[in-house]
């Protein structure tokens, strides 16, 4: 069976808007995290009983809150992005995006995020928003033009998955979970480093 190219459809307008609304969310850094999340589910203490729709429900809830962090990120920095040329590619920066269309975008993300995770219990969505804001506020927004600590400071977000997934089986959060977020908050030594420079 041959697949029919159609040139008009896929540089549409809506497709290519949809296409770079996505790219806003930084989908590989995304998907790490998700793994993490993975890894901390798999490692909580009901690892051979968990439900597929639990496991379903989480990543796609933590996906959404992860992907809109990583998208507001780009209204944060817009002033900035205009002036490195490793961000002038931004759909943002380029034109292709509209303030209002990322902002809308984000807010569905965050929306069907949060009542997806509910639905999983309160503790994973509440962890969830937690990394959610201290990467937009906390990091993005306050941080990361204030000191070179923001790396390190401004890390915890990214440490915070293991402990989604883990609560989102456990409905608990145990040491060992904790352990997971240090092991990933403290493991890197590079984020001293670049804290540093």
């Amino acid at each position: 069976m041959k697949i029919i190219y159609d040139y008009k459809i896929y540089h549409s307008g809506f497709v290519r808007l949809i296409l770079d609304l996505f790219l806003t969310t930084k989908p590989k850094i995304v998907v790490m995290l998700v793994l993490t999340l993975i890894v901390g589910m798999c490692l909580s203490d009901n690892m051979t009983a968990i439900p597929l729709d639990t496991f379903l429900k989480t990543i796609l809830g933590f996906f959404c809150i992860a992907s809109s962090a990583a998208s507001i990120n780009h209204l944060i920095d817009y002033n900035y992005d205009k002036l490195m040329s490793r961000t002038l590619n931004r759909p943002l920066v380029k034109g292709t995006v509209t303030r209002k269309s990322l902002f809308t975008f984000n807010f569905i993300l965050v929306f069907s995020g949060t009542i997806t995770l509910l639905s999983v219990n309160l503790i994973t969505t509440f962890l969830s928003l937690f990394g959610f804001l201290g990467y937009t506020i906390i990091y993005s927004k306050w941080l990361k033009h204030k000191t070179h600590q923001n790396i390190v400071i401004g890390g915890l977000s990214g440490a915070i998955p293991p402990l989604v997934g883990w609560t989102a089986v456990t409905n608990d959060i145990h040491p060992y979970s904790l352990l997971l977020v240090m092991i990933i908050f403290y493991g890197p030594p590079s984020f001293l480093a670049f804290s540093n420079l």
